[in-house]
Parts: structure tokens; C-alpha cells; sequence
């Protein structure tokens, strides 16, 4: 087995899984001059258009949502486009699904050791991410049945009035519960200022001309809402007699 330590510059990228970043797809070059890749519909692509990944048996490690993920690579689950990538990561005896933005996966700054094992290493590890794929693809589709279930449930439920006895049965289960619509009314108190010009022969007349229509107005213009109802205010006024 032989370990090198890459470097972003001298990474090799033949045959390596690239991330087109124009398309969000997975694709594995077929050759390149360490700058640009060619893939196999025979488009070239630029050093900014795609990021490559690690390959299976190089040793990872990324810091994504709090936890340090390190270990060998073995691959990825079924990618259905966007900016996450969900890897397999070998960790001693644990295999760990690690979910991180698809850029923390760039094998220039994720890949710590590149390794050479031999084909049978490489066969065993490839089985190894497939099984887990397998598994990831099962558990999706039994986590589909129970939300059509529980859909279906809840709808049925609707229909017969049931009360709710059905869903303390849900909550019992770990299954969610049914929702509505609730309309809450909050009483909001609040202390603001506006100014209201008004032309007058002293301070006090400018205040005895202002009521409160004139503040509900203004505070109106400021809130964009006429649903105020409850207006109480005292005067500072601004100017000298």
C-alpha cells in the first residue's frame, strides 16, 4: 500500500469523480491534463466549473454541522442534485453517513492521505458503500410508506371525526399528529414616537392642536395599518416660545 499526501495543485484527477457545478451532476473523467477534466460525453471542463472528490480507500476528513468526520472514503449515497453530498465514511469498524455542502468534499481540501490499495481492498470497500447504499435507499422508501400512511391515516380520521384518543395513539407510536389552523390574537403594547407639524403662536397651542385622530393618522402612515384602535400619547414639542 503505497500513502502520499496531496496537494490542491498536484492531486491527480484521471479517472476521478468529478461535481459539475453547472449541472449538480456526478461524473467520472475520463481524462485530464491536472487542470481541466474531459468527461465522457467529451465536454472539457475548466479548474472553475467542477470539484473533484475522493476516490474509494483515501483517507477524508471534514469539520460539517458541528462533528469532525474522518476516515476512509467509500463513496456516496444516491445523489439527487442540490449542494449536499451524503458520503460513506469507513471509520475503524463504523461505517459513518456524513452529510456536508458538496464544496467540503473537494478532494484537494478533504483528502489527508491518498492510498493505493490493491484491487481486492478496493472491491471489498466498493461492495462495502453498495450495501450501505442499498440500505439508504431502504430506509427512504420505508420512511415513504409511513408518511403515505400516516397521510392516509390522518385524512381518514378527519373524515370520521375521530377524537383526540387517535392522536395521543400517534404521539404513543412516534408518529406525527394531526394539525390545524389556529387563529391567535395577541395584545401588543408599545412605546414609539412621531412628529406631527402644526403652525402655532406657542408650544402649548401647537399641542391643544393636536388630537387623537391626528396621532392615529400618523402613526398609521408609519405602521401601514389602520387597525389601530387604542392610542394613548403625552406631548414633548420640540422649539422654543
Amino acid at each position: 500500500m503505497t500513502i502520499t499526501a496531496p496537494s490542491s495543485s498536484g492531486l491527480d484527477l484521471s479517472t476521478r469523480e468529478v461535481y459539475v457545478n453547472a449541472t449538480h451532476a456526478f461524473v467520472t473523467a475520463t481524462s485530464t491534463d491536472n487542470v481541466s477534466v474531459t468527461l465522457p460525453s467529451g465536454a472539457t471542463l475548466g479548474p472553475d466549473d467542477y470539484l473533484p472528490l475522493p476516490r474509494v480507500g483515501e483517507r477524508v476528513q471534514i469539520e460539517s454541522y458541528g462533528r469532525t468526520v474522518a476516515g476512509v472514503y467509500l463513496g456516496h449515497t444516491d445523489h439527487g442534485g442540490g449542494p449536499v453530498l451524503t458520503a460513506f465514511v469507513l471509520n475503524g469498524t463504523h461505517v459513518q453517513t456524513a452529510p456536508a455542502p458538496v464544496t467540503l468534499w473537494d478532494a484537494s481540501r478533504s483528502v489527508t492521505d491518498t492510498l493505493t490499495p490493491e484491487d481486492a481492498v478496493i472491491e471489498v470497500m466498493t461492495a462495502l458503500a453498495q450495501t450501505c447504499r442499498e440500505r439508504a435507499r431502504d430506509a427512504a422508501r420505508h420512511q415513504q410508506w409511513i408518511d403515505g400512511l400516516v397521510e392516509d391515516a390522518h385524512e381518514w380520521a378527519d373524515e370520521h371525526d375521530l377524537c383526540s384518543r387517535f392522536d395521543d395513539f400517534c404521539a404513543q407510536h412516534d408518529l406525527p399528529t394531526r394539525t390545524r389552523d389556529y387563529d391567535v390574537r395577541v395584545n401588543v403594547s408599545m412605546s414609539t414616537r412621531v412628529t406631527i407639524t402644526r403652525s402655532a403662536s406657542s408650544s402649548d397651542d401647537a399641542e391643544d392642536a393636536v388630537d387623537r385622530d391626528d396621532v392615529r393618522e400618523a402613526l398609521e402612515g408609519m405602521f401601514g395599518t389602520s387597525l389601530l384602535a387604542d392610542v394613548d400619547f403625552d406631548y414633548e414639542t420640540d422649539g422654543t416660545d
